[in-house]
């Protein structure tokens, strides 16, 4: 299976034209990288088994409606399309939008997958669409990825790594709020040393400014909006 495979249910959110991999828009729609084995189940799950964290996530992702799922999982070379979302509870299938791509062996192979992944599909110029992966092969990624959200595979996915996924989707809408309208900044002093921390950031964000600078949260709003607008 390729990355071409989509689920019809939401590839109209999926933006294809290819750019080159660049800073992170958190006004595109964020990508969701998951994998199976270690994460919606415990490794070594039975039959019966397979799947029972999936109501964990799709709390979560009944929350972010704008959130778009893509499937890393080694699963998708095991079976067509179709078969792998009639696999799923279709609460998740139904927000599943495709999958990664050809297998891409050496180090770190998963976090390449998905970089790759998203790097094809934003559409934003130099900036692409934020990303998180859930996944349990913490050696696929490299040492400190601040994207990947790491499971024991021995439990599949918990509150833990939910929280984590929660409070990053909450950090990203706080984005769009920011860029939603303009807003008159009052410190222009920080202007510049608030556009390198944002340029640093995997994840700019309000609460990033205002624990940084100790200012308010209207003043944070107004920086992140000017860095957000910016070319």
């Amino acid at each position: 299976m390729n990355d071409e495979s989509m689920n019809p249910h939401r590839v109209e959110t999926l933006l294809v034209r290819l750019q080159p991999l660049g800073r992170t828009d958190p006004t595109l729609a964020p990508l969701l990288f998951l994998d199976f084995d270690g994460v919606l189940h415990p490794n070594g799950a039975s039959c019966q088994s397979l799947f029972s964290r999936t109501s964990a996530l799709t709390e979560v992702l009944d929350e972010h409606p704008e959130l778009d799922v893509v499937i890393s999982s080694s699963w998708r070379f095991h079976h067509a399309w179709e078969d792998l979302l009639a696999l799923l509870p279709e609460a998740l299938a139904d927000r599943v939008s495709a999958c990664t791509g050809a297998a891409d062996p050496g180090k770190y192979q998963r976090y390449r997958e998905v970089t790759s992944f998203a790097r094809r599909h934003s559409g934003n110029g130099a900036r692409f669409r934020p990303w998180r992966a859930i996944d349990d092969a913490q050696w696929e990624f490299p040492p400190g990825c601040s994207e990947l959200i790491a499971c024991d595979g021995a439990l599949g996915v918990q509150v833990e790594q939910m929280e984590a996924l929660r409070l990053w989707l909450d950090q990203l809408r706080s984005c769009r709020t920011a860029v939603s309208t303009l807003h008159p900044i009052n410190r222009p002093d920080l202007v510049e040393v608030a556009n390198r921390l944002l340029a640093d950031a995997s994840t700019p964000s309000v609460a990033l400014l205002q624990r940084a600078f100790r200012i308010g949260q209207t003043e944070a709003i107004a920086l992140l909006s000017n860095y957000l607008r910016s070319p």
